[in-house]
């Protein structure tokens, strides 16, 4: 049985095991909107495919957040896009590339696929000079209107050892309220 002699103690030493966080560079924050099209077959229909092949291995920039505008990323930019099987449940590689920052796929989810509709969803990484590397959401959709197919997505970072580092402050000034 705690008593509350104990219980400030263990309050503090959980807080400060999940607030420690090594001493390093800032995490990636923000968000990227983008679109483009993709290339089927004329067998092809979204239904029947497990692969996305990018028009010319790029997509335009509809929007961005954070150290995204940072980096000068605005509307209208274009970036690099590699094809990816999402028929599998990981993915390897550089994903999405626009000003020296890089997302890499790590894994992806099909939630929904139709003959005129796809929606995949994935996580993964961002990589960029001066930041560590940081998680990121991903979210893609695709669709087809007669001959013309296209997708737009997005990808937000998920900073998340500054969520553990709000938690362990919670649990210390909790521990030190209850010490009054």
């Amino acid at each position: 049985m705690f008593t509350r002699k104990f219980i400030a103690p263990a309050l503090a030493a959980a807080a400060l095991a999940l607030s420690a966080v090594p001493a390093s560079a800032a995490l990636f924050q923000g968000a990227l909107s983008f679109s483009g099209d993709i290339g089927l077959t004329s067998c092809d229909t979204l239904a029947s495919i497990d692969a996305l092949s990018f028009i010319n291995d790029d997509f335009d920039v509809d929007g961005a957040e954070g150290d995204f505008a940072a980096a000068g990323i605005g509307q209208g930019d274009l970036g690099a896009i590699t094809d990816f099987d999402f028929a599998l449940s990981t993915v390897d590689g550089t994903t999405l590339s626009i000003n020296d920052i890089d997302f890499t796929l790590t894994s992806v989810e099909v939630l929904f696929q139709s003959t005129a509709f796809l929606l995949i969803q994935g996580t993964g990484f961002i990589t960029a000079t001066g930041f560590d590397q940081t998680a990121a959401d991903f979210v893609l959709t695709a669709n087809t209107n007669g001959q013309l197919e296209v997708m737009s997505g997005s990808i937000s970072a998920v900073p998340v050892p500054g969520a553990l580092w709000l938690m362990g402050s919670a649990l210390v000034a909790l521990g030190a309220r209850r010490r009054k």
